[in-house]
């Protein structure tokens, strides 16, 4: 009987903590609008191709976080290496194909020409995210 009593309490009070979900923040304070985990940005500098990690969005800009990569020596210091995209130059989205018939990459165009190359399986929840962000 107590622990009927206990699994109760002990459900309620887990069913009451997951009904809000409590906004994230970035290091600096900022909330983040929108994330998204498991994609890779393929960029020039540093040469490593891909680096994956996770994209966030704030109010103002797009943020790439590289995950750290450990084979066969550390590559990322976390954070270190971020893409940072202001959400006001973004002129443009462009779908791209994956080995021609996989619809996972999305090129993020600049006003100033400068492209960010994403591969994400879950491209279009991105493109919908990022359209209404930068149309605010």
């Amino acid at each position: 009987m107590k622990t009927n009593v206990i699994v109760a309490i002990v459900a309620a009070l887990f069913a009451s903590g997951c009904q809000s979900k409590a906004p994230m923040y970035s290091a600096s304070g900022e909330k983040l609008v929108m994330v998204q985990k498991n994609v890779e940005l393929h960029r020039k500098s540093p040469n490593i191709w891909p680096a994956k990690g996770w994209v966030a969005a704030t109010e103002e800009e797009l943020i790439f976080v590289p995950q750290p990569q450990y084979w066969p020596v550390p590559v990322y210091v976390h954070g270190r290496d971020s893409t940072f995209v202001r959400l006001n130059e973004i002129d443009r989205f462009e779908k791209k194909n994956r080995l021609l018939i996989l619809p996972m990459g999305l090129d993020v165009i600049t006003k100033d020409g400068t492209r960010y190359p994403f591969v994400t399986a879950r491209r279009e929840k991105l493109i919908n995210e990022l359209t209404q962000l930068t149309s605010q």
